[in-house]
């Protein structure tokens, strides 16, 4: 297969350490998919149409060969089901986009991990990644005891600076593989895939902020460039330098750019970290929690002596507005909070 050079990946969230300055290349395989796409098939992935390759042990490459996203069949959306975020009352199934298949979050903002064959290079990278997350986000890590969902960490048995990683928390079948020469910046980028976060050059408004050259493009690599038309934006504006981001080199089949700003320059390399777009990001799909950011939840106002409940000051659900992950509503006296595909219940509005 032909080899081509991918700038970092920039995330959702930006993240990466001091020492980790200049730009990394990384090493991925050219697609070869056969001239039909014959191999190719779409599936909804949390409401959006995404070109998937499927692999002999049954999961999906989302975008087709060369990708690092790996999705199960449970993640795609029910065909048969209408795709209308419907309120639903405990006891059947919370709020739900599409019936069935999702894409699901850490609960309680904790990824559990379980180390396997990495050497002790790879560790110190891969806990120089976590130190990255946690220093600037919500979101903490935990070494595996006895949980039962939990993300496998291991080498993929090349030599290579690349990754790979399943979409957000899969229960005990998720995993994050890297090569032995994988820099911080990829295990960042990949770990923000464990976390649930598609690329950023698959936002649905990316064409407000950059410009995809699909003629430079290696052959049938243009499927790694789909759009998410139902995505759900963490932030209000895209981030070109996010470590969730292809470089303006990846997949070029002749040394041009694939990916330009709007003027038509090249992108400026990644730092390599969690930018400021990607922190913000994080925060939106991973807030900090009530204890963190509202010492009043809960507990009596010793001012006015009323009880302060855990559905105070959230706005009641409406089907017109568009909800982002990490909001909270109200609907018939539950308290609900968006995940990246649903509604999940917090609990009843008389919780204090």
């Amino acid at each position: 297969m032909k080899r081509i050079k991918i700038i970092t990946f920039t995330v959702l969230l930006g993240i990466l350490t001091s020492c980790q300055k200049e730009e990394i290349t990384v090493d991925q395989e050219a697609p070869e998919v056969s001239a039909s796409g014959s191999n190719i098939e779409f599936r909804k992935l949390m409401g959006n149409e995404v070109p998937v390759l499927k692999q002999d042990d049954g999961t999906f490459l989302i975008g087709g060969e060369g990708s690092d996203m790996v999705a199960f069949e449970s993640n795609f959306d029910n065909p048969n089901a209408s795709g209308e975020l419907t309120p639903q009352l405990p006891g059947r199934s919370a709020l739900v986009i599409g019936g069935t298949g999702r894409v699901r979050k850490w609960p309680n903002n904790l990824v559990v991990y379980s180390v396997g064959n990495l050497t002790k290079e790879m560790k110190t990278n891969f806990q120089l990644a976590i130190n990255e997350w946690e220093s600037k986000t919500a979101i903490r890590f935990k070494e595996r005891t006895k949980e039962n969902d939990y993300v496998t960490v291991a080498r993929t048995g090349d030599n290579c600076f690349c990754g790979i990683a399943t979409i957000g928390q899969a229960r005990d079948r998720g995993f994050l593989r890297f090569g032995s020469r994988a820099p911080l910046s990829v295990i960042i980028h990949e770990i923000g895939h464990t976390l649930g976060f598609l690329h950023e050059q698959n936002r649905a408004d990316r064409d407000d902020f950059m410009k995809i050259n699909f003629e430079n493009i290696s052959k049938n690599a243009e499927r790694e460039f789909f759009k998410a038309e139902n995505s759900i934006p963490l932030t209000e504006e895209l981030d070109l330098n996010s470590i969730m981001m292809y470089g303006s080199y990846t997949f070029s089949k002749n040394g041009k750019p694939t990916i330009v700003d709007l003027k038509g320059n090249a992108i400026p390399r990644s730092p390599g970290r969690l930018t400021t777009g990607d922190i913000s990001g994080a925060n939106q799909a991973y807030p900090p929690t009530d204890t963190d950011t509202d010492t009043n939840a809960g507990v009596t106002n010793p001012d006015t002596k009323t009880i302060v409940t855990i559905c105070d000051g959230v706005s009641e659900f409406d089907r017109g507005t568009r909800y982002k992950v990490g909001d909270k509503v109200t609907y018939k006296g539950f308290l609900y909070q968006m995940d990246f595909s649903r509604f999940i219940l917090l609990g009843s509005c008389d919780e204090v």
